[in-house]
């Protein structure tokens, strides 16, 4: 594999991962009165992301630099599932933040 089709690999994932991330943030008045949770639990749903980063970051980039088809291959299967986990409940604040940690 070349390393331009790598480059684009990681690349979409992480387009992807971060429209997952950011696609409460506009919405989050609408996204409250749907799931009926406080504003600040739909701020937590984005939140997630940056905490899970700081627990992560290390551990993953490691694995991505002795495995690297592995690890990519692993976060587009997490990022698929979790989005498949959001889907399966979209007014469900317990479906939807599962999707978010396993995205995350």
């Amino acid at each position: 594999m070349t390393r331009w089709a790598i480059l684009a690999g990681y690349g979409l994932l992480a387009a992807c991962t971060q429209l997952l991330w950011l696609s409460f943030a506009p919405i989050t008045t609408e996204t409250h009165r749907v799931m009926g949770v406080s504003t600040g639990a739909v701020g937590d749903l984005a939140a997630i992301f940056p905490l899970m980063y700081v627990i992560l970051a290390l551990p993953s980039g490691r694995w991505l630099d002795v495995r690297f088809g592995r690890a990519l291959g692993a976060g587009a299967v997490l990022t698929g599932g979790g989005a498949l986990l959001r889907l399966a409940g979209p007014a469900s604040y317990g479906w939807v933040f599962a999707g978010q940690f396993v995205i995350a």
